[in-house]
């Protein structure tokens, strides 16, 4: 890769919104599938000029508890999203295509990476179908509260871990200059495609738990 010019920005960043919360009407999201990959006119959100990122990824898990009509059932539903208006990409038009080819495959490494979270959540969750007959869904909540907190300090984790592996950019201020960094590219494009090959495996050593919902019969309460 010859030398270019570049921004010293900050170039990956992925704000995993791991948690779980009420949500109506969802919009401007794309919902985690094998078969589609991020595209940058997914990232449509504006860029926060106060903050040094060329990329950033927004994704979360979210959850949905929906009580099955006539039934003492509860239909727990989770999805793994990513947020357009949140999501933005800055100076793309500075970039060369193996550049925005690499940094397109790290953004979608991340959303990976929140999808593979959102399966162990479900196979957290899986046991419980077995132990619900007798509880409320108060105390289904309660539990996928506990899961989600244990879960969110290990996805962060390995965020972190593959941001500080994986980084397409030089760090010696802020400003713009001039550099040759075939070898350098070279190295980073290696450590991303081991992480890719990570990923992978993880999401095929939880291909039982990809699917988004499944149904709970619980004990009737007020608290559905």
């Amino acid at each position: 890769m010859k030398g270019y010019s570049i921004l010293l920005i900050l170039f990956v960043l992925v704000f995993l919104l791991f948690g779980f919360h009420k949500k109506g009407k969802r919009e401007n999201i794309i919902y985690w599938k094998k078969d589609y990959k991020l595209k940058w006119d997914d990232f449509q959100g504006l860029p926060d000029t106060t903050k040094n990122y060329l990329a950033v990824t927004t994704s979360e898990i979210a959850d949905n508890e929906i009580p099955v009509k006539g039934q003492d059932s509860l239909k727990i539903v989770i999805l793994t999203e990513f947020l357009k208006d949140f999501s933005y990409k800055w100076f793309a038009h500075l970039w060369d295509t193996n550049f925005k080819t690499e940094a397109l495959e790290h953004e979608q490494i991340h959303f990976d990476i929140t999808e593979v979270y959102a399966r162990k959540l479900r196979q957290k969750i899986k046991p419980l179908i077995s132990k619900a007959a007798n509880r409320n869904s108060s105390w289904i909540q309660d539990q996928i509260e506990e899961f989600n907190h244990k879960l969110t300090a290990e996805s962060w984790i390995e965020q972190e871990q593959f941001d500080s592996a994986v980084s397409f950019y030089h760090t010696q201020g802020f400003k713009v200059y001039r550099v040759n960094i075939a070898s350098d590219y070279d190295t980073v494009r290696r450590r991303q495609n081991l992480w890719r090959q990570k990923v992978d495996k993880e999401l095929s050593d939880l291909e039982k738990y990809s699917e988004n919902a499944m149904t709970i019969k619980v004990k009737q309460n007020t608290r559905m």
